[in-house]
Protein backbone atom coordinates (compact mmCIF):
# COMPACT_ATOMS: atom_id res chain seq x y z
CA UNK A 1 0.00 0.00 0.00
CA UNK A 2 1.38 3.39 -0.98
CA UNK A 3 1.46 6.40 1.28
CA UNK A 4 1.03 9.98 0.11
CA UNK A 5 4.74 10.79 0.58
CA UNK A 6 6.03 8.03 -1.75
CA UNK A 7 7.37 9.42 -5.00
CA UNK A 8 6.05 7.95 -8.24
CA UNK A 9 8.03 7.54 -11.41
CA UNK A 10 6.88 7.20 -14.99
CA UNK A 11 7.86 4.00 -16.77
CA UNK A 12 7.52 2.82 -20.36
CA UNK A 13 7.01 -0.94 -20.59
CA UNK A 14 7.49 -2.84 -23.84
CA UNK A 15 5.71 -6.18 -23.79
CA UNK A 16 4.65 -8.86 -26.21
CA UNK A 17 2.46 -11.89 -26.64
CA UNK A 18 3.39 -14.73 -28.98
CA UNK A 19 1.00 -17.44 -30.08
CA UNK A 20 1.57 -20.34 -32.41
CA UNK A 21 -0.51 -22.92 -34.20
CA UNK A 22 0.42 -25.72 -36.59
CA UNK A 23 1.24 -23.43 -39.49
CA UNK A 24 1.37 -19.91 -38.07
CA UNK A 25 3.17 -17.85 -35.46
CA UNK A 26 1.77 -14.48 -34.43
CA UNK A 27 3.31 -11.84 -32.23
CA UNK A 28 1.67 -8.74 -30.82
CA UNK A 29 3.83 -5.95 -29.38
CA UNK A 30 2.54 -3.35 -26.92
CA UNK A 31 3.95 -0.26 -25.24
CA UNK A 32 2.43 0.60 -21.89
CA UNK A 33 2.97 3.77 -19.87
CA UNK A 34 2.41 3.62 -16.14
CA UNK A 35 3.32 5.26 -12.85
CA UNK A 36 4.87 3.28 -10.02
CA UNK A 37 7.36 3.68 -7.18
CA UNK A 38 9.97 1.33 -8.68
CA UNK A 39 10.60 -1.42 -11.24
CA UNK A 40 9.40 -4.15 -8.87
CA UNK A 41 6.05 -2.36 -8.56
CA UNK A 42 5.88 -2.10 -12.37
CA UNK A 43 6.37 -5.87 -12.67
CA UNK A 44 3.71 -6.51 -10.02
CA UNK A 45 1.18 -4.23 -11.73
CA UNK A 46 1.81 -5.83 -15.13
CA UNK A 47 1.50 -9.35 -13.66
CA UNK A 48 -1.85 -8.43 -12.09
CA UNK A 49 -3.29 -6.49 -15.03
CA UNK A 50 -1.84 -8.28 -18.07
CA UNK A 51 -0.70 -11.77 -16.99
CA UNK A 52 -0.58 -13.08 -20.59
CA UNK A 53 1.99 -10.51 -21.72
CA UNK A 54 5.76 -10.98 -21.54
CA UNK A 55 7.71 -7.93 -20.38
CA UNK A 56 10.51 -7.28 -22.89
CA UNK A 57 11.89 -4.09 -21.37
CA UNK A 58 11.17 -1.45 -18.74
CA UNK A 59 12.43 2.08 -19.27
CA UNK A 60 12.44 4.72 -16.54
CA UNK A 61 11.16 7.99 -18.02
CA UNK A 62 11.47 10.15 -14.88
CA UNK A 63 9.57 11.51 -11.90
CA UNK A 64 5.80 11.61 -12.32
Amino acid sequence: MMTDDEELFEFEVSCSKTESSDDRISCAIYTVGLYAKDEAAVREIMADEEPDLTIDSIKLIGPA
